[in-house]
């Protein structure tokens, strides 16, 4: 028996998590496309004057929210695996929720901050790490 036939609450608990993972990337996708077309469609490329500050700022703190997230969420995903050794289905859940959640928010919002900087200050740079973001 597969532990999904076992716990069929658990397959409802995938469907909803599969449903934000699609929703959250739609978002970033979404936000991705609007910034490409003002940059290369529109032609809003010039770069302001003295920039890269925000640029280099945006890229150190989308690798320090990513660590964090990913330190972060390795701990709820060893909880949750402990939970299922126990046999604890309900713990397992809120654990491995709570670790799916959280990664998906954390990259979505070093997504956003690496759009609007480039955006901001046209490096390409910061689009190209956003959309890293987004696989």
């Amino acid at each position: 028996m597969k532990s999904l036939e076992a716990h069929p609450e658990l397959v409802t608990m995938v469907k909803v998590l599969r449903i934000i993972v699609i929703g959250i990337a739609i978002g970033l996708a979404l936000f991705l496309g609007v910034v490409a077309y003002l940059h290369w469609v529109a032609g809003n490329d010039q770069p302001p004057e003295g920039t890269g500050l925000l640029t280099n700022i945006s890229l150190a703190l989308a690798g320090m929210v990513i660590l964090g997230v990913t330190l972060v969420r390795s701990s709820l995903v060893r909880a949750a695996m402990a939970a299922w050794r126990e046999g604890d289905v309900v713990q397992f859940r809120q654990k491995y929720g709570s670790a799916v959640i959280l990664g998906v928010a954390g990259i979505e919002g070093a997504g956003f901050l690496l759009c609007v900087a480039f955006l901001l200050e046209k490096d390409v740079m910061a689009f190209t790490a956003a959309c890293i973001c987004l696989l």
